[in-house]
């Protein structure tokens, strides 16, 4: 079986599993290492090969680099447990060190000079950047919110009921978002 081949079969069995841009990034990453050793069969391909690999591309950063070491790993990984080669080349890799980036999330008034720049009228924008502010729900969550995803309770604020990036459900609570609250009530009072 080629390079190639083991891509193909990898992500047609991972196209279920896994979200599409992730395939994306599998297929563009392996595709790489593809074209780094075109005519080899995957039987034939060592630790010493995946090195060899990752090795020519040792002037990127090493999240990217991790990143590459981590789909090898996958991909041989899973080849390994389909019986399609003998041994995993890639389990003799040693871990690429990466720091751990620590979010940087926005000041109050960094958020006070946006908020100024949004016209008053334009309420989807504001409780957007509202409820990233003052929730943390990812941009992809706020996004896909919808109204009978909104709980709003005059006691304590209310919650939001997201589907996460792991498509399970997560309450967020609304305590310590008032002007979210308030842009969200001003949403409901346009939809009725």
């Amino acid at each position: 079986m080629s390079c190639s081949e083991l891509i193909e079969a990898f992500l047609a069995d991972k196209q279920h599993s896994i979200s599409m841009h992730t395939l994306r990034s599998y297929r563009y990453e392996l595709s790489m290492f593809a074209r780094f050793s075109p005519d080899m069969l995957i039987r034939d391909i060592t630790v010493s090969h995946l090195r060899l690999y990752l090795d020519s591309k040792a002037d990127l950063k090493p999240y990217t680099q991790a990143r590459r070491m981590a789909i090898l790993h996958v991909c041989f990984g899973w080849a390994y447990s389909q019986g399609l080669i003998r041994t995993d080349p890639s389990a003799k890799l040693k871990a690429i060190r990466i720091d751990v980036r620590v979010p940087r999330p926005l000041t109050e008034k960094q958020v006070e000079a946006i908020l100024a720049i949004i016209p008053q009228q334009e309420l989807r924008n504001r409780l957007l950047l509202t409820l990233l502010y003052e929730t943390g729900i990812r941009i992809g969550e706020a996004l896909s919110l919808h109204m009978q995803q909104v709980h709003l309770d005059h006691a304590d604020g209310g919650y939001l009921l997201i589907v996460n990036k792991m498509h399970r459900e997560q309450v967020i609570p609304l305590i310590d978002a008032s002007r979210s609250i308030a842009l969200l009530q001003e949403v409901h009072k346009t939809l009725d």
